[in-house]
């Protein structure tokens, strides 16, 4: 096992060198080159300019390979279509857990700001538009629940439009916050 790949990856099954194989393969490669990225970039990234352009932007590139290499090769195996599609959800949930929405708990939309929830909204519609769609990406039910419900949290911080808690606002200013 080489150590920039864990444990169990889909990287290591024994794929045939199909060009289906070659692409499910770069978009691995992708998938942890930006997940690298969001975990070391974590205090770079709490503005939500930044955020945006460089992991919101990034994770739904992401997901746009998934779904085209889905659409494009039907014949796609299930299990390696299943490992990919849990690569492609747990980017996005870093995605939601990142930048102005760091915390214990993805989609949680209370404290950011109706700004912020309106980009992450924007972002999980774009990323999975709906049931169907969340299907042909091979995403679980329980994944799919998830994403509904991180859609409602983020619908409902919008219309509720308050503006940031006075906490997040620094953090998302890159000011430094004082301990009591």
């Amino acid at each position: 096992l080489r150590d920039d790949k864990p444990s169990g990856s889909i990287e290591e099954l024994p794929l045939e060198e199909t060009p289906c194989a070659k692409e499910i393969q770069h978009l691995l490669r992708r998938i942890r080159n930006v997940s690298n990225s969001i975990s070391l970039s974590a205090t770079a990234i709490s503005n939500p300019q930044t955020w945006r352009n460089n992991v919101l932007n990034a994770v739904q590139k992401c997901v746009l390979e998934w779904r085209s290499i889905v659409i494009y090769y039907p014949e796609i195996i299930p299990t390696i279509a299943k490992e990919a599609a849990l690569q492609t959800y747990m980017l996005i949930q870093q995605a939601i857990q990142s930048g102005p929405l760091t915390g214990s708990n993805p989609g949680y939309f209370k404290r950011c700001g109706a700004d912020v929830a309106k980009q992450a909204l924007g972002f999980l519609q774009l990323c999975v538009e709906d049931d169907k769609d969340a299907t042909l990406l091979f995403f679980s039910e329980k994944q799919v629940q998830t994403i509904q419900k991180w859609k409602q949290n983020a619908a409902k911080a919008v219309e509720n439009n308050q503006p940031p808690s006075k906490s997040q606002l620094k953090k998302q200013q890159g000011k430094k916050q004082k301990k009591k």
